[in-house]
């Protein structure tokens, strides 16, 4: 039985989710930065195609998706540390701005699969949903709002990020703009790095 009302439940659960800083959140802003507010937005929309996929396996009890998925975990681990790996090379070597005005060759594209990715292939992601919903016992009749709290708290937050790094922008040099990007790269290289790290103990 819940305490609350099943969309203020999940819209903590969604903030205590979101809040913590990872390699899609320095996604995010390092997106709003290079390309501006709309592609912030085009990756946090990539995060929530993520986090959606995995709310509803834990949501509808596709179990055996569930198993298959806790089955592969070395390997999905493994592509997620290559995926950040490129993404932080990349980053690390993407063009300084002559003007920050203007967007980046950071494309659309890229922004929305980048965070799409480094979401679906960690399977942590999918934990907290699966703890959620066994946990409190969900019912059918609260899962619809339930889930919209998740999400709204997600994309709330996603798109705080955004509009912070976006008020920044137009108030830092394109060297500045170049050193945020070489420190985001090297954080999401660290990201990467701890999950090599992890096969070797």
């Amino acid at each position: 039985m819940l305490s609350t009302t099943p969309f203020v439940t999940g819209l903590l659960t969604g903030f205590a989710i979101a809040i913590p800083v990872g390699p899609t959140s320095l996604m995010l802003m390092r997106s709003t930065f290079s390309s501006g507010l709309l592609c912030g937005c085009v990756a946090l929309l990539g995060a929530i195609i993520g986090d959606i996929s995995y709310l509803l396996i834990a949501a509808f009890g596709f179990t055996n998706i569930a198993a298959a998925l806790t089955a592969q975990e070395t390997f999905i681990r493994l592509g997620a540390g290559l995926v950040l790996a490129y993404i932080g090379l990349s980053t690390i070597k993407s063009p300084m701005p002559t003007n920050v005005g203007a967007p980046l060759s950071h494309t659309y594209l890229q922004a929305f699969a980048g965070t799409c990715l480094i979401t679906i292939f960690n399977p942590l992601t999918l934990v907290p949903f699966l703890a959620l919903f066994a946990g409190f016992g969900v019912q059918p009749p609260d899962l619809l709002p339930m889930m919209s709290g998740i999400i709204t708290a997600i994309a709330l937050w996603g798109l705080t990020l955004c509009c912070t790094a976006h008020f920044l922008r137009s108030r830092v040099t394109a060297t500045a703009l170049g050193r945020i990007n070489f420190v985001s790269g090297l954080i999401i290289l660290g990201f990467s790095a701890m999950i090599f790290l992890s096969f070797v103990r």
